[in-house]
């Protein structure tokens, strides 16, 4: 089968940072390839360009992964599949009143999670055209040590870019067992801490993350992360808010959601980090095959179930 992927011009491919699209995209045209597939990617600004180059490659199959360039896909005629990264199409008034009615019923959506699924359904994408393909993680390249080999037992770690959605400046003033990883963007935030490590190379990440309790992430809106599925590569269980918890199996003991109305209470969410800390040490193996499922190879086995299933 030939599918091309297409981006929006704008990014690094292969990826030289921690940008969630370019991971995903090229992770999922490394596994495919894997799978003997032919797969190419086109990260071009010019519509028109990309557009030419599609028809050039005659794909099976077109696999848009951003808001951008959406415009074009009435004139593809092979099989269409369609996901926004950044959500801008759900956004956009063009979309709603034109392109869902009157283009994009043949298309098909590969949503991240079930809150831009049920997004769609509303708006009249039929069910069987609006599928969840999940987030995945490789999780041969992070290091997993056994609980007496962890380093820093009694702290939690806070990995990502250091914004105000994410809360880190709430906790660090609180809540002295946790440790800060990620470039600074929020004022609020004391980067002169010794709680505060800076940001990371992609290399320290996967070789030092898995010396800390478990993760904590207590974002506003950041679906199914990528950090989450990394850290339970290298271990660690999950403390995160409910908007994050998406594709996560909850009834997990290692897996604690802080349910919104208690998203700005320190002291509960406190308690409960130090709870699933003392969980996720006792259960590293256990979290490690559960994170397994997310490996970037099943991911692609989905991605060619649901590609079956709406031919």
């Amino acid at each position: 089968m030939k599918i091309c992927f297409v981006a929006p011009g704008e990014i690094q491919i292969p990826p030289k940072g921690w940008g969630a699209l370019e991971t995903v995209l090229w992770n999922q045209y490394v596994s495919l390839k894997k799978y003997g597939h032919e797969v190419c990617f086109l990260n071009e600004s010019n519509t028109s360009d990309t557009l030419k180059k599609i028809k050039d490659f005659e794909p099976d199959v077109v696999h848009l992964h951003y808001g951008k360039h959406w415009e074009m896909m009435p004139e593809i005629k092979c099989k269409k599949i369609i996901t926004s990264h950044d959500g801008s199409f759900l956004s956009s008034m063009v979309f709603h009143e034109h392109l869902v009615r009157k283009f994009y019923y043949d298309c098909t959506f590969f949503c991240l999670t079930s809150f831009e699924r049920d997004f769609l359904i509303n708006l009249g994408i039929s069910k069987n055209k609006a599928l969840i393909l999940p987030n995945g993680v490789n999780c041969k390249k992070f290091n997993s040590v056994e609980k007496e080999f962890v380093k820093n037992k009694e702290l939690s770690i806070c990995l990502g870019k250091i914004d105000a959605r994410k809360r880190q400046s709430i906790l660090q003033k609180q809540i002295q067992s946790i440790a800060f990883v990620g470039e600074c963007h929020d004022s609020d935030f004391d980067d002169k801490s010794e709680n505060y490590l800076g940001p990371w190379t992609t290399e320290e990440v996967q070789q030092n993350l898995t010396h800390y309790g478990n993760l904590v992430l207590l974002s506003s809106s950041e679906l199914q992360p990528l950090v989450c599925l990394e850290a339970m590569s290298a271990g660690l269980g999950l403390v995160v808010s409910e908007v994050s918890s998406q594709n996560l199996d909850v009834n997990k003991e290692f897996i604690t959601v802080i349910p919104d109305e208690f998203i700005n209470d320190v002291k509960y969410i406190k308690n409960k980090i130090e709870q699933n800390r003392i969980v996720s040490l006792n259960s590293r193996e256990e979290i490690t095959s559960y994170a397994s499922q997310f490996d970037w190879l099943k991911i692609a086995e989905k991605w060619l179930e649901l590609n079956e299933k709406t031919t």
